[in-house]
């Protein structure tokens, strides 16, 4: 695992301990959606807001440390060096 990966990868659980932490201040339903106007008009509960957005970091993260594993160009690059 090189240096990025290891900065993606902290970066997800980091997010994930400041949502674990935020859990216990936010109201039990919380804002997702705004009108034209600015007015409210989604809700979402507090456990569901809060870790989507983090289960999407850690996706991403994933997603960006398996993929140069099987690409093409690693396995000509590594086989250059």
């Amino acid at each position: 695992m090189c240096k990025s990966d290891k900065v993606i990868a902290g970066i997800a659980a980091i997010s994930f301990i400041i949502n674990c932490i935020g859990l216990f201040f936010m109201p039990e339903c919380i804002v997702t959606h705004w009108d034209y106007r600015g007015a409210p008009d989604g809700y979402m509960q507090r456990t569901f807001g809060l870790f989507m957005l983090t289960f999407i970091i850690g996706m991403m993260a994933v997603i960006f440390i398996v993929i140069p594993i099987f690409s093409y160009w690693r396995w000509v690059w590594l086989a250059v060096q």
